[in-house]
C-alpha cells in the first residue's frame, strides 16, 4: 500500500531519476484508517533544479485537523503515514539507498506550536543491500526550527535561478520564516528493495489568533537524497523542491508528469530562463484548515480548600466565563459520587451581560455515605441545554459522631464514642520591623565600610588602618542591612513580599567641586538577600516560652488548670518529624530555613526611576505565616572620581500583603 507519506520513498528515488534523466516512481493515494479526521487529497507540484535542467514532481499530499478549534485551545494536525517499496534500479542504474527525505511546514499564522510527535519509529524490511542493514527501525527526526543557525534546520533560502556553465541551480521559493517544523527520515539509510513504513505525525497547535481567523497547514519545501551507483561510482543526489505555480506540462503532451511515470511520459527538462510560468514559485496548497471559534465556556470552584462539609452540607460556589450573555436558567449537577450515594443535589447559575457565570450547588448527605471518612473528589457540571463545562472539587465529608453506645452482655467486644476537639486560631496583622545588626549603630541606619582614595603605599593611604586604598579603581564600600523582621499573623496564608528601592541617588553631605562628582548613582548599590525563621525549628520542643507551658503564661482564666506543655513531635507514621510543619518543611529541631518564604536574588538597587527589588517573600504564592528574619549584604561601588565626603541615600522597604 502506498499512501501520502509514501512520498518519503518516492522523493528519495526521484534524486536518482533526476540525476540520470529517467522516469520516477508512481504514487497511489490510499489513506490509512487511523488518520484522524478525514484528510482531503491535495495536489502538490514541486519544481526543482536538476543535473539536466529544471523540472517538476507532481504528487498528492494530505493532512487532517478539526474544522474548528476554540480560541486558546489546543488541537492536532495529523499527517498520515504509509508504506513504499524503495526501487533497486532506475532505468538500469542501481539504487543503493535513500536518506534525508525532509518535509518543511511553516507554523501557521494565528497559531502557536505546542508539540510534534510521531506515532512510532519508521521501519523497513526486505532490503537487498550487502553493506547496510536490510531491516530495522529508526526514529523520525522532528524539529521546531526557531533560527537559521539551529542544528538540523536547513530550509533553503531564496536564491536566483541560474543556468551558468550548464549547471542548473537556484531555489525560487521564498526564504523560510520562523518558526517552522522539519519532519525527516534523518540520516537513516533505507536500502534498495526494502519496504519503508512511516508513522503518522501529529502536530499540536494552540489557536492563538482572533475568533474567525483560519489556521492553514501547508508544506513549503521538500528535500531528498538518493545514493546510486553510476559508471561504477557511488553518487548521492540531493534534490530540493519548491511549491510550483501550476502543473508542468507541454503543448504536445498535456498529461506529462515531471520526469514521467509508467503511464505518462516525462515532460522535458527546461534548460533556459525564464522558466515556464508553471515551474515558478506559487503559494503552497493548503492541506488542511482549522477556523478559530469563540472560546469554550468553562467553570471553576471558588471555595478555599480544604472544603469541609457540615451536618447540613456545604455550599459550593461556581464561577465561569465565555457563556452566552444574560442566561437565567442554567443548572449545576454532581457526578462521580461514591458508589451508593444518591448524588442528587442540584444547583443553578446565571450569566452576566458579558457571559460571566455565577452559581452554587449544595454538597450534602446525597453526595456521600454515612460511612464516608476520606476526602471525596467529584465532578460538578454546568449546562444551559446547549453548552456544558465541568470541573472537579474535593470535599471532606461530614462525620456524625456517636455520643453513646452499648455492647450489652457481649464479651471481648468494643464500643466507641466520639468527641470533637477544636481550637480557634485568631488572626491579627502583617507587620515589619527593623532590628539592629552589628556593626550598625542603630536599627534604622547602615554604615558601610570606608573607602580611601589613593594608591596603596602613597602618603596618607590608607587613611584608616585595616582598610584598602582604591588604587584609582572602583572600590567597594560594604556592610549589612539591618534585619527586617516580617510577622505575618493574619492567618490568611495569602502570601507577602518585601521590596526595596532607594529614594534617590547617593549624595555627598559636604559637596566639593562639580555637582556631578558629588553623586554616586543608586544603581551602584547591590544587595544579596537572605532569610531565616525568626524562631528556629518547627516542633513544640523548639518553643522559646516557659518550659511546661510554652503557649500561654499564665493559662486562660476560663481554664484554671496547669498548662501541660507540648505533647511531643508531630508524626504521620510514628517517625519523629515525618510531616511538614508550619511552612518549614519536615519538623526538624532547630531548622532555620523556611520552605514557603524565599530570599530575593542578588540585584542592583534603583532610584524611583527604576523598579523595586525583592528582599524576601512568598513571591506571590500562598503561605508565609509566622515570623521571618530578612537580611542582606550590601556593596556600594565607589567611583575613583568622586569628591571626599559622606554619601547617603534612603532605602525604602515596603511589605506587600496579598
Amino acid at each position: 500500500m502506498q499512501t501520502f507519506r509514501s512520498r518519503c520513498a518516492r522523493l528519495g528515488a526521484i534524486g536518482a531519476a533526476t540525476l540520470i534523466s529517467v522516469a520516477g516512481l508512481s504514487l497511489f493515494s490510499t489513506l490509512p484508517a487511523n488518520a484522524g479526521t478525514t484528510p482531503v487529497p491535495t495536489a502538490q507540484n514541486w519544481s526543482y533544479a536538476g543535473p539536466t535542467g529544471f523540472n517538476q514532481l507532481q504528487e498528492t499530499g494530505a493532512a487532517s485537523s478539526p474544522t474548528t478549534a476554540s480560541q486558546g485551545s489546543s488541537f492536532a494536525v495529523t499527517s498520515p503515514g504509509g508504506s513504499q517499496v524503495v526501487p533497486s534500479t532506475q532505468s538500469g542504474v542501481a539504487v543503493n539507498y535513500i536518506s534525508n527525505t525532509n518535509q518543511y511546514y511553516e507554523i501557521p499564522a494565528n497559531s502557536t506550536f505546542v508539540s510534534a510527535v510521531a506515532s512510532g519509529n519508521l521501519t523497513w524490511s526486505g532490503g537487498t543491500s550487502t553493506t547496510i542493514p536490510n531491516s530495522g527501525n529508526a526514529p523520525m527526526t522532528i524539529i521546531e526550527c526557531l533560527t537559521a543557525t539551529q542544528t538540523g534546520c536547513d530550509a533553503t533560502p531564496n536564491t536566483a535561478l541560474s543556468t551558468t556553465g550548464g549547471v542548473y541551480s537556484g531555489f525560487a521559493g521564498p526564504s523560510p520564516t520562523f518558526p517552522y517544523l522539519l519532519v525527516s527520515t534523518g540520516a537513516t539509510q533505507i536500502p534498495a528493495g526494502a519496504t519503508l513504513v512511516t508513522p503518522n505525525v501529529t502536530v499540536t497547535l494552540t489557536a492563538s489568533g482572533v475568533v474567525g481567523t483560519a489556521i492553514n497547514w501547508s508544506q513549503f519545501e521538500f528535500k531528498t537524497g538518493a545514493n546510486i551507483t553510476l559508471f561504477g561510482n557511488a553518487i548521492t543526489a540531493t534534490i530540493i523542491g519548491w511549491p510550483a505555480a501550476g502543473a508542468y506540462d507541454v503543448a504536445d503532451n498535456p498529461t506529462c508528469d515531471g520526469k514521467g511515470t509508467g503511464s505518462a511520459p516525462g515532460c522535458p527538462d527546461q534548460t533556459t530562463l525564464p522558466l515556464t510560468a508553471s515551474l515558478l514559485y506559487g503559494a503552497p496548497p493548503i492541506l488542511t484548515t482549522t477556523t478559530i471559534s469563540a472560546p469554550a465556556p468553562f467553570i471553576n470552584v471558588t471555595n478555599t480548600p480544604p472544603i469541609n462539609s457540615t451536618a447540613t452540607g456545604v455550599t459550593i460556589n461556581v464561577t465561569g466565563l465565555n457563556w452566552p450573555d444574560n442566561e437565567t436558567t442554567g443548572t449545576l449537577k454532581w457526578s462521580g459520587c461514591p458508589t451508593g450515594a444518591a448524588c442528587s443535589d442540584t444547583g443553578t447559575f446565571t450569566t452576566s451581560a458579558t457571559g460571566a457565570l455565577t452559581g452554587s450547588i449544595l454538597f450534602g448527605a446525597n453526595e456521600q455515605l454515612t460511612t464516608s471518612q476520606s476526602p471525596i473528589t467529584l465532578t460538578v457540571t454546568a449546562s444551559d441545554g446547549t453548552n456544558t463545562a465541568s470541573t472537579t472539587v474535593t470535599v471532606n465529608p461530614y462525620q456524625a459522631f456517636a455520643s453513646s453506645c452499648s455492647i450489652g452482655s457481649a464479651h471481648d467486644a468494643t464500643c466507641t464514642v466520639n468527641q470533637t476537639i477544636s481550637a480557634t486560631v485568631i488572626g491579627t496583622s502583617l507587620t515589619i520591623s527593623e532590628v539592629q545588626t552589628p556593626p550598625n549603630g542603630s536599627n534604622n541606619a547602615v554604615t558601610l565600610s570606608p573607602v580611601t582614595l589613593g594608591i596603596a603605599g602613597a602618603t596618607g593611604c590608607p587613611a584608616v588602618p585595616g582598610t584598602a586604598c582604591n588604587n584609582q579603581q572602583f572600590a567597594q564600600a560594604q556592610g549589612l542591612l539591618n534585619s527586617v523582621v516580617v510577622s505575618d499573623d493574619r492567618g490568611t496564608l495569602s502570601g507577602w513580599d518585601v521590596t526595596g528601592q532607594l529614594g534617590s541617588d547617593f549624595e555627598n553631605a559636604t559637596p566639593k567641586g562639580p555637582a556631578v562628582d558629588n553623586v554616586i548613582p543608586a544603581d551602584f548599590l547591590t544587595w544579596e538577600p537572605g532569610v531565616t525563621l525568626e524562631t528556629p525549628g518547627s516542633l513544640p520542643a523548639n518553643n522559646a516560652n516557659t518550659p511546661g507551658c510554652p503557649d500561654q503564661t499564665p493559662p486562660p482564666a476560663s481554664i484554671p488548670i496547669v498548662c501541660t506543655g507540648p505533647s511531643g513531635t508531630p508524626s504521620g507514621n510514628g517517625t519523629a518529624g515525618e510531616d511538614p510543619v508550619n511552612g518549614t518543611g519536615v519538623g526538624v529541631t532547630g531548622a532555620t530555613a523556611p520552605a514557603e518564604v524565599v530570599a530575593g536574588t542578588p540585584a542592583v538597587l534603583n532610584n524611583p526611576a527604576g523598579s523595586a527589588k525583592e528582599l524576601c517573600g512568598t513571591e506571590g504564592v500562598p503561605g508565609g505565616g509566622g515570623g521571618f528574619v530578612c537580611s542582606a549584604g550590601l556593596s556600594l561601588a565607589v567611583p575613583p572620581y568622586v569628591a571626599a565626603g559622606t554619601y547617603s541615600a534612603t532605602l525604602n522597604l515596603v511589605v506587600i500583603g496579598y
